[in-house]
């Protein structure tokens, strides 16, 4: 990276980044007062008190020293300048380099803040900045999103949240993922006790109130209804999944045993279920495993193993052949590299697509395995804008024209999932209770899995694909307790 920063940089602002890569800042140490007093001085007479300035020694200083020591420099050093360092930058400094130097005195200051500056900069006037967007979101998304998220409604009295809504462009491009809205969020007046007991009510002596056990179930959130089976254990001695298996029966029992189940290890029987007994339901393991990020398919692979005491890529390649074994052995074994994203690549990789599908006779199906599987979300939606731009068509476009069967279905799982994954959920739900019949076993895996993820985004979209409410097309497809069960995940009445 050092080579590439060189090659790629010059001057001062070369140096800098230099520093930064090359000796790593030590983030803890200890506070050193009087050195915090000696390095204002030495800055101020780097810059305000000479003619011109001296980059090197503000380079030195704010590239080597701990946040801690720097915000107490930064202190001192508006005592002696009689303005803050920002402002002596933005005097002092011009290009890059001042940009950067800027960006380690705000992420000193409050690094949410200055994410949150940067977000809105992304989305300012005409057009969106939709690298910046993206890098950022992607990038903190599990360090401090909410914290930036929160700095950005102090900063600009409006929220990150309607600012992307505001933006139909960006919702449809996936950016709603960090704006998911679940259906099922945790209770407020929870108490693992009082439901326990309840439950333990509801279903003692004869008959079942079936309506105590939805109240109770689809109101709490999954980490609530472990804390009530804990109870319920200690409590009675009894096993609370086992005694509603046998209170309860048929559809609305595949509802409420899967409530009890933790996220994980609910897809983990679903996988199973899925290449159980004769055939296998390649749909639902296109569903599960290609819709899934790196973090979660190891955990589904350990808790089937656990579980099963088989390991979850044997029993695919036993179950399934092809380029569909292929695509799904690559999704369990967790290859994409979920933190690339080198703008650079993006038309060669779509250039190996292209290549690999349109231009050819017959399809080189490895490439589109390879590719769709190996690269990161934000890198792919990068690929899928230079294949546009390439070919003339969308990737979704050609995947429909050169693929087929499972393979065609796993890849566009993929695809659309990587677009926006309320639209995918959606389209699965309408085709799960279109026609004759329903299916309902991916009717209730998508409700249960989805509830206290993005189910409220799944019903918008829904509604905005089909004119219809989901709540409605449920009410009309199921009946009794199964789709009181529903509705209430849904969050209907």
């Amino acid at each position: 990276m050092e080579d590439d920063l060189k090659g790629e940089t010059s001057g001062h602002f070369r140096r800098l980044l230099t520093v930064i890569v090359m000796e790593a800042r030590t983030e803890w140490g200890p506070l050193d007062e009087n050195k915090a007093k000696r390095d204002a001085e030495i800055l101020y007479n780097a810059g305000e008190g000479m003619l011109g300035t001296d980059e090197v020694t503000f380079n030195s200083i704010l590239g080597h020293q701990n946040p801690r020591q720097l915000r107490l420099l930064f202190r001192e050093y508006a005592e002696v300048a009689g303005k803050t360092i920002e402002q002596t930058i933005e005097d002092e400094m011009s290009g890059s380099l001042k940009d950067a130097l800027l960006a380690i005195v705000e992420c000193v200051q409050c690094r949410p803040a200055y994410f949150a500056k940067r977000l809105e900069a992304s989305m300012k006037g005409r057009g969106t900045d939709d690298r910046t967007l993206i890098r950022i979101i992607v990038s903190r998304a599990e360090i401090d999103l909410g914290n930036i998220k929160q700095e950005y409604e102090r900063l600009f009295d409006k929220t990150l949240v309607s600012d992307i809504e505001s933006r139909p462009d960006l919702v449809t491009a996936g950016m709603d993922f960090i704006i998911a809205n679940p259906t099922v969020r945790p209770f407020s007046s929870f108490s693992a006790a009082e439901d326990a007991i309840a439950l333990r009510t509801a279903m003692k002596g004869l008959g079942t109130d079936e309506d105590a056990i939805i109240e109770i179930l689809t109101h709490r959130s999954n980490a609530q209804r472990q804390e009530i089976a804990k109870f319920f254990n200690l409590e009675y001695g009894r096993d609370l999944i086992k005694d509603l298996k046998s209170e309860l029966g048929g559809k609305f029992e595949d509802v409420i045993i899967g409530l009890m189940y933790t996220p994980i290890d609910y897809l983990a029987k679903q996988l199973h279920k899925a290449m159980e007994g004769l055939g296998t339901d390649e749909a639902a393991l296109v569903e599960i495993l290609c819709t899934k990020n790196n973090r979660e398919i190891k955990e589904i692979v350990e808790a089937y193993e656990r579980m099963y005491d088989r390991p979850l890529a044997e029993h695919l390649c036993s179950e399934t052949s092809g380029d569909l074994r292929r695509l799904l052995t690559f999704m369990v074994t967790g290859v994409r590299n979920e933190h690339s994203y080198d703008p650079s690549t993006a038309a060669e990789r779509a250039q190996e697509l292209y290549a690999a599908g349109e231009l050819k006779l017959g399809t080189d199906e490895e490439v589109f395995n390879r590719i769709l599987t190996h690269e990161s979300i934000p890198q792919l939606k990068l690929i899928f804008e230079e294949y546009k731009q390439i070919s003339g068509r969308t990737i979704e476009q050609t995947l429909q024209d050169e693929m087929s069967g499972e393979l065609l279905d796993g890849l566009m799982a993929i695809v659309e999932c990587i677009q926006s994954p309320a639209c995918f959920f959606a389209k699965r739900l309408h085709k799960a209770m279109a026609g004759a019949g329903t299916d309902d076993s991916t009717l209730i895996r998508i409700i249960v899995s989805r509830c206290e993820i993005d189910l409220g985004n799944i019903k918008r979209e829904y509604e905005k694909l089909y004119d219809k409410t989901l709540e409605s097309v449920v009410k009309n497809e199921t009946s009794g307790d199964y789709k009181h069960a529903l509705v209430a995940l849904i969050g209907g009445p």
